[in-house]
């Protein structure tokens, strides 16, 4: 024989699961990151993991594999606060990630193309490069491992907690010698 509950009690096992999985979601979301690397080739995600690994800012990465693919259909980038899109690309990007990138900018998304230079040629992006966004095209530039934590550091601040808080980039030497023991290029042997 099935067991039988009050309608009362059965009302209240419901609620408890429907809380249960809403609560679930919201974690699962809150969870996520809020940065996208979209389109960089596989080199950077070395670069990316140590930068992360320092800095403790998650990020999600999208090879240009996964970019380039005909069968993703329109991806959703307006959960992110911010997409960095690789600018180094011979190829436009296809039309459904175009698309994306627009509507995710116009829903509040900060959409970056790094380098800069390379932003009108893709037809995406609203970065302020000559304002509050001014930094993020000199952390590539100069690169290295520092200034690609100090580019997570200050996104997830600026774009993900709303904070003002930005780290100025490190430039690097256009000249300069390298060892590997050496933490970073040096200009000169004495």
């Amino acid at each position: 024989m099935p067991l039988s509950l009050p309608k009362s009690r059965r009302a209240i096992g419901l609620c408890v699961l429907a809380l249960a999985a809403a609560a679930s979601s919201l974690l699962y979301l809150g969870s996520q990151p809020g940065i996208l690397f979209l389109g960089f080739p596989g080199m950077y995600r070395f670069l990316l993991a140590e930068s992360s690994q320092r800095s403790g800012v998650r990020y999600a990465y999208w090879n240009p594999e996964e970019v380039d693919d005909p069968g993703l259909g329109k991806p959703d980038f307006r959960r992110y606060k911010a997409v960095f899109v690789s600018g180094r690309r011979s190829d436009p990007l296809p039309r459904p990630v175009r698309e994306a990138l627009h509507e995710a900018g116009e829903a509040g998304t900060r959409v970056i193309v790094l380098p800069a230079h390379d932003a009108p040629r893709l037809d995406v992006g609203n970065a302020d490069f000559e304002g509050v966004d001014r930094w993020m095209d000199d952390y590539w530039r100069f690169g290295g491992v520092e200034n690609m934590t100090r580019l997570l550091q200050t996104a997830a601040a600026r774009y993900v907690r709303g904070d003002s808080e930005k780290l100025p980039p490190v430039p690097t030497p256009d000249d300069g010698y390298y060892h590997p023991d050496a933490p970073s290029l040096f200009t000169s042997t004495v």
